[in-house]
């Protein structure tokens, strides 16, 4: 009876063990494009608002106005989301691992941002045609295995969704990142404010690259409290641009400024 029991016991051991080797020979889900995550400001940046471009100064008002209104956003997520945004470009340097226990792989690192150091664990697996994904962060000393931010992306990497949430202090949702590209020249990714019973909620900004020989990348931003949509369309190349908003100029026409940012009228 005993030496029946050794057996199965045995067998029990071997089912398990090649379950588990089966699990671990699952591919890992390749993490999506980094821009399926963070929208690209650069065009916008601090260097290029330098020298009063950001004020009355009418000599580049169009510039200013539009770069003000692309500033705003810009705040919103790198003054909030400044550690989920770091820990995701991070993952890009690590090599997952199975575990066998969630049944997943995991990404496991550490980054320093603003001079503290958090422990980031970055899970994803395989789900039919997507990959699911959801990032665990904790702070040295701090805040323990927060779920900053969950989503969903295509295996073929077009396409991704996520929900980021405020901070570990307010555990609501934040911002909600829609992205699709099919092709290099032809991509978008938006940010949407989800803040439950916040008054900008429903609000958005969208960017944009096209396939323009002109004016070859876009924003969109829509603010729900005046039902109000400004167009901002640039060159990449040169930064020559114009923007619109009938709220703010009082017409449905376009803005203009060229290589230098300053006022010219529109061809």
């Amino acid at each position: 009876m005993k030496f029946t029991n050794s057996i199965l016991l045995a067998l029990s051991l071997v089912f398990v063990l090649a379950s588990c080797g089966r699990q671990s020979d699952e591919p890992a889900p390749e993490l999506p494009p980094e821009a399926s995550f963070l929208m690209d400001f650069a065009d916008f940046s601090d260097g290029k608002m330098a020298n009063g471009r950001l004020s009355d100064d009418s000599t580049y008002s169009n510039f200013g106005f539009a770069a003000t209104n692309v500033l705003i956003w810009n705040v919103v997520i790198a003054v909030n989301a400044v550690v989920p945004v770091a820990a995701f470009g991070e993952s890009f340097n690590h090599t997952p691992q199975w575990d066998r226990r969630l049944q997943r792989y995991v990404w496991e690192y550490s980054v320093t941002v603003l001079g503290r150091q958090y422990d980031a664990s970055l899970q994803g697996w395989i789900d039919g045609a997507d990959s699911r994904w959801e990032m665990y962060i904790s702070q040295q000393r701090g805040f323990q295995n927060f779920l900053w931010y969950s989503g969903r992306s295509a295996i073929t990497r077009g396409n991704a969704n996520w929900t980021l949430n405020r901070d570990p202090s307010a555990p609501t949702p934040y911002i909600a990142i829609e992205y699709n590209a099919t092709s290099f020249n032809d991509a978008r990714i938006r940010y949407t404010n989800i803040i439950p019973g916040d008054a900008g909620n429903g609000g958005y900004i969208e960017y944009r690259i096209v396939d323009d020989p002109e004016r070859d990348r876009a924003y969109t931003i829509y603010g729900p409290q005046e039902n109000r949509m400004i167009e901002i369309e640039w060159s990449h190349f040169d930064l020559v641009g114009r923007v619109k908003d009938e709220i703010h100029f009082g017409d449905s026409d376009w803005r203009c400024w060229d290589a230098g940012y300053i006022d010219v009228d529109c061809q």
